[in-house]
This record gives structure tokens, sequence and C-alpha cells, in this order.
């Protein structure tokens, strides 16, 4: 660094301070404080780019702090500016002439939610680059572009190829209004930008809004790690997955939920019957409370589940994703008091049992439910209801184990799942609803098996849906 007269001394006892290297270019720069200070700001990045003309956010901003602090039109640092410590995470300032030490904030955790569109833009676009492969990059041009879309970032390949997204950043997603925002984005056009892409981008993405956005082929990416991001040109398909729950959500009541008996009810009635239902008609089929009925149609309206007309029935139930949507709230092991078991003369020997078992109130559900319907390999684990385990236990002759057991049995908390029973061979099976969700939450193989079974309900609606 250049300097005048004796080495400059910092505040603090007389120790020598280390000023930043000065560029080769620097012009003369006027004297501060004690020490002699020259800045230079970030230059704009040269691309081949249709916006290669925006600056990057990072110049502007460097700019914009750097505007008022200047001297002979050179930028440069004020006398009662604050020093740095940049091996630490937060800012230390000025002894004041009292002797009294100012007290700041500290940065933002990295685990701190984002508190603004702004934020929740910079931290999504954080996460894509982490994730890029080698070669790859991408940019945040800014909003100067067209200050109605969120942010425009510029996406480049090895090869040179580049893509433009139109990005809409929200801090809280409701999904009946992704379409309006992906029509809104899809309706904006730059100069030079054939094919823009749209994406979204949220401080968190709950699973109905991510399964929707990927039917569509639409690219999003939130501030915990949920992402997915498909192009055509350049070709690539990146997807990973972050958070299952918003992890900042704040005290209360929940927004929205399928949790307890009385949402199992409601869930299980709107899939269960395929004719149009006023909520009314849903409170007598399911048997909820009207309050819990509503809430839990409102919540479904929200993920755009179901839809429903002004004062008119609810129609368009999207059934499949329900169910895979009640999955993350309820469970066949987290929601029932489950104990393992070993039928010592195997399953055929357990389904006999049940036959002669008198007095005995159970549902058989998960793989022997499915078996019937949608055979997808050999049944190795019994799953079943009943409303009392020891009486259960001693009908079926089964012995309690820890390992090795190919016999669950739930005491089951929601009632739920005797409802609307189907008899067959002299056995009592849950709907095909109650099963596929059992098989989604179930252990080992289950869940591929839930899928194969929700691939049969779509295939044979009519088969199952009252």
């Amino acid at each position: 660094m250049a300097q005048t007269g004796s080495a400059p001394r910092s505040h603090r006892g007389g120790q020598g301070f280390k000023s930043p290297q000065l560029h080769p270019t620097s012009r003369p720069f006027p004297r501060v404080g004690n020490g002699l200070f020259r800045f230079r700001t970030p230059e704009v990045r040269q691309s081949k780019s249709p916006l290669a003309s925006v600056p990057p956010a990072g110049a502007r901003l460097a700019e914009s702090r750097l505007a008022g602090f200047r001297r002979n039109g050179q930028p440069c640092l004020v006398p009662d500016i604050g020093w740095f410590r940049s091996e630490r995470n937060y800012r230390i300032s000025r002894t004041h002439r009292k002797g009294r030490r100012v007290q700041t904030s500290r940065k933002a955790s990295p685990d701190a939610p984002p508190e603004r569109e702004v934020d929740v833009l910079r931290r999504a676009m954080a996460v894509v680059e982490d994730r890029l492969p080698s070669g790859w990059s991408i940019r945040l041009v800014g909003q100067e572009v067209d200050r109605r879309i969120d942010g425009v970032a510029e996406l480049a390949a090895p090869d040179g190829t580049q893509a433009v997204f139109f990005i809409e950043a929200k801090l809280s997603v409701v999904t009946s209004d992704l379409a309006a925002a992906l029509d809104q984005l899809r309706s904006y056009n730059l100069p030079h930008v054939a094919r823009p892409v749209p994406m979204l981008a949220a401080r968190y993405i709950g699973s109905s809004a991510r399964a929707w956005l990927e039917e569509r082929g639409v690219s999003y990416v939130d501030a915990t790690g949920n992402m997915c991001i498909l192009l055509e040109r350049p070709a690539i398909y990146m997807r990973d997955r972050g958070a299952d729950r918003d992890p900042w959500r704040g005290p209360g009541r929940p927004r929205g939920t399928l949790q307890g008996s009385p949402a199992a009810r409601v869930v299980r009635a709107l899939v269960d019957f395929a004719e149009p239902m006023t909520v009314p008609d849903l409170i007598r089929r399911s048997g909820a409370s009207t309050g819990a009925t509503y809430r839990v149609v409102e919540f479904l309206e929200r993920e755009a589940l179901v839809r429903r007309d002004r004062r008119g029935p609810i129609v368009d139930v999207e059934w499949r994703r329900i169910l895979e949507r009640w999955s993350e709230d309820y469970g066949f092991q987290r929601s029932n008091t489950v104990t393992s078991y070993l039928s010592l003369r195997g399953l055929p020997a357990l389904q006999e049992s049940l036959r002669h078992a008198e007095g005995l109130r159970y549902a058989l559900t998960g793989s022997l439910a499915a078996h019937r319907l949608a055979p997808y390999a050999p049944a190795k684990l019994a799953m079943v209801y009943v409303d009392d385990l020891d009486q259960a236990a001693e009908k079926l002759r089964l012995r309690a184990v820890d390992t090795g057991a190919n016999v669950l049995v739930a005491q089951g908390k929601y009632d739920v799942v005797f409802d609307r029973l189907v008899q067959d061979d002299g056995l009592l099976y849950v709907p095909p609803s109650q099963a596929a969700v059992d098989l989604l939450t179930g252990p080992g193989r289950t869940p591929a098996e839930g899928q194969e079974l929700l691939d049969w309900m779509g295939k044979h609606e009519r088969d199952w849906r009252r």
C-alpha cells in the first residue's frame, strides 16, 4: 500500500494496521483518518449473454454502498466508519469518545429463515449453485431487467449454452395460487430472450406444491434444499430433497394438517365416494364434526387437491395425491399401538384362524389386502387392525417377538379403519384407500407395494370408488 509519512497505526494499542493491496492502476487518493485508502468497486462481468449489459448484483450493491463515501470523486473510507474483523461473524464498532462501545448486531445465521423475498432469492440461488455439476454456473442477473419479475438468473453449461430463468420468489406457497403465478411468469418477455424458463423460489415448498410443479415440468427450489430443475437446452436434470416440514413455521395452530381422527374420516370419505358431495353430505358420510370437516376441506383446497364450486359440491378430487399427502401425517406404525408377533405356522394359518375367530374385531390391511387386487410379490408380512391386542394374540396363537416377526398387529386409535370393510373369502379387509396409506408408511418393501396398489386403483377406479 502506498503511504505518506510514518506507517499508520491502528486504533488499538498502537499495533500496525495492515491495509489492503491497491490495484496497480490506482490513481491519487485522499488521506482518510491516519492512513491512506483506495477501494475498487467490482467490475461488470463480460459475457456473450443477451443480458450481459446488466451488472451483477454484487457490483450494483457495492457501488450503491460506496456512493456516499467519496473524496474528489474517488471511493474511500470515512473517519467514523467501524473497523472489521473479517475472521469473525460479528462487527465491532469503534470506541466512542466516552470510552463506551456500541453494541452491534450479529450476522444472520445460515439456519435463520429468509425474512424477505430477496433473501429467498439469494438463498435459493446458493442452493442451486452448490449442487451444479462441475463446469456449470448460475448467476443472478438482477431485477432491473424488468421490475415485475422477482429475479432473472442465467444458467451456463460448459459448452457455452445458456438458459434464462424468470423467477417468482415467495415467502409462503399455497398450491392453489400456483397456476396464477405460473401464468403470470409466462406472460413476461424480454428482448433477445427467446425461451425464458419459469422457476419458483420459496422459503419452503410443501410436498403437494412440489408434486403440482413436477407434474407440469416447472423448476423449483426452496431454502431448505428441495429442488427440481429440468431443462432441454442446455440439457440438465437436478433433483434433491430438503426438509419434509417447514422448519421455520411459528407457534400456534398449523396452517394445514391431516393429523387426527377427524381428518382421517374426511379424507377416507372423499376418496371412497366418487360422486360429488356438498360439505353437509361429507359431514354426514364421514362422521366428523362440522368444524373439522370445513378445516380439512379448506386445507385441501389450498393444496389444490380438491375444488369446490361456489356454494356447490366438492368436485375434482385428486384422490391419489390426497392419499400421498395423508401418508405424511398418518402412519400405520406411528399413529397406532403396534406389536410384532410371529405366526409359527405362517400366514396361511393366520388367515385360517381369522376366519374362525369369533368375537374378534379385526381388519386385514397391508400386503394381504393389496395382494388380492394388485399382486406385487408373495406376502411375507401380515398387517392387522384389532380392538384388543391381548385378545388377538390369544385367539390367533401369536408369539410376541422382537425380531423375525411376520405379523404386525395394530390397536387402532382411529375407528375409521373399520369403516366400509370389504369381505372376501370369509375374511375382512380394509378398503383400498386405507390399505394404500398403510403400505406407503409401512416397513421394508411395503412402500413399493403401496405405489403398485395406487397404480391399480387408478386403472380400476370404478371397481372400488362408490
